[in-house]
């Protein structure tokens, strides 16, 4: 069944172009390009269909389908479910002959393949609208969201499990946030973000962590320290008893969802084409990525610069796709040494501004130190942006030795600026 030709036919006996246009048919018509752009045309000069005797009688070969009654947007949805069902499965049947007949290596298949998928979803995409007046869509949406809030404890995203972020950022990480936690390195994001991660995965959502720093295995013994009693030390140099370790792992994730950590398997570049392939792989409910100038754009520019800017776009429009929050760690720049005596700016993330105009959220995670010892103290958590409520700023304790990260009491939330030095207090309390 020649699926382009019924579309085409639909759109010439209903004389409906607002419905081709809205439904981006122009990408679908691969066999019939020449006539699209003929019916295109026509509309353009005319404001009108051609009639079928003027088409006809411009293509007599084309093979016309009279007999339709549905409409037109109906069947270029099924000429796009067939559209995506061939070329999906061209790819993997490709993937599949390369890789039995040894044309490359699996990880150069498997990018491609991935590359190849973004693609097809990126090209028979569609954009949304919604009339203001209709108020029955609305009320629909208003009930789906009102479900939603009930279903997590007053909010329609994913909570952080912090009081303080949870007040002030009502909607949760919610479908569609690309959220941003920055800090400098070695001063708490990263064990900060991976606490969210757990928070999630406690309380129900299948979280996916992509971390580009360290190994899957090392990230895991991170989250093993924080959610047991056994410590950092031990697991590296694997100091535990193995049948203890296996009681305790099986009882606890007992009931638990799924939970995978990905990292970069060699030194190939990770792309935001190969974030959307583990997205559709593992189908998490909020993906963390750690930390971000390590992924690359699809066009894999070699301008920090450049690359920063698009990848944190191409992030965004992922978010949006894939209808997902999407957190990621940022670093950022200072100029000098004095600069990582109070937590960044939000226009100190590194290489690229769009990084602060894309987010929803934009947090800075930093860790006070002993100039002298440098011992860690508390940990500054600030809210630099929120589209979606107030700013905010409280502290936590990152008691990484016993391998816990809890709020600090409210009384108690500055009271540690106290032991610091007169010059010490007036950074610290000089507003970002």
């Amino acid at each position: 069944m020649n699926h382009e030709a019924r579309a085409l036919s639909a759109l010439l006996i209903n004389r409906d172009i607002m419905s081709a246009l809205s439904q981006n048919m122009a990408p679908l018509m691969k066999s019939f390009e020449s006539e699209w752009d003929f019916v295109y045309r026509y509309y353009q000069n005319n404001k009108d269909i051609p009639p079928l005797s003027v088409f006809v009688e411009q293509f007599p070969e084309f093979p016309l389908v009279e007999d339709l009654e549905g409409s037109t947007t109906y069947y270029i949805q099924v000429l796009r479910h067939e559209r995506v069902h061939y070329e999906v499965s061209a790819v993997l049947k490709g993937a599949y002959d390369s890789l039995r007949e040894g044309q490359g290596s699996a990880a150069e298949i498997s990018t491609y393949a991935m590359k190849r998928m973004a693609e097809i979803q990126r090209n028979n995409g569609l954009s949304r609208s919604v009339d203001v007046r209709d108020v029955e869509s609305a009320g629909t949406e208003l009930d789906r969201r009102r479900e939603l809030a009930e279903m997590h404890g007053g909010q329609i995203g994913i909570p952080s499990g912090f009081e303080h972020i949870d007040a002030a950022y009502p909607t949760g990480f919610a479908p569609g946030h690309f959220d941003v936690f920055l800090g400098y390195s070695g001063l708490g994001k990263t064990w900060f973000v991976i606490k969210l991660a757990i928070n999630a995965w406690l309380a129900g959502y299948k979280p996916l962590i992509i971390n580009l720093e360290m190994s899957p295995e090392e990230l895991r013994d991170r989250i093993f320290h924080l959610i047991s009693d056994y410590n950092m030390d031990d697991l590296i140099k694997a100091q535990i008893d193995p049948s203890e370790f296996r009681k305790w792992a099986y009882d606890f994730m007992q009931d638990k969802v799924e939970f995978y950590l990905v990292g970069n398997d060699g030194f190939g570049s990770f792309t935001t084409d190969m974030v959307a392939g583990k997205i559709e792989q593992y189908k998490p409910d909020i993906v963390y990525l750690d930390y971000l100038q390590l992924f690359t754009d699809r066009a894999m520019s070699t301008n920090d610069v450049s690359r920063a800017k698009a990848t944190a776009r191409e992030l965004k429009e992922l978010a949006m796709a894939s209808n997902l929050p999407i957190v990621v760690v940022s670093a950022v720049t200072g100029k000098d040494k004095k600069d990582r005596l109070v937590a960044p700016s939000l226009a100190q993330v590194a290489w690229s501004s769009e990084i602060e105009y894309a987010a929803n959220l934009a947090v800075a995670i930093h860790t006070h130190r002993d100039p002298n010892t440098q011992k860690a103290g508390d940990t500054q958590v600030v809210g630099l942006k929120n589209r979606h409520g107030e700013l905010f700023s409280f502290s936590v304790k990152m008691n990484l030795d016993v391998g816990t990260i809890t709020e600090i009491e409210e009384d108690d939330q500055f009271d540690w600026m106290d032991n610091e030095s007169p010059e010490m207090q007036n950074l610290l309390k000089a507003p970002l």
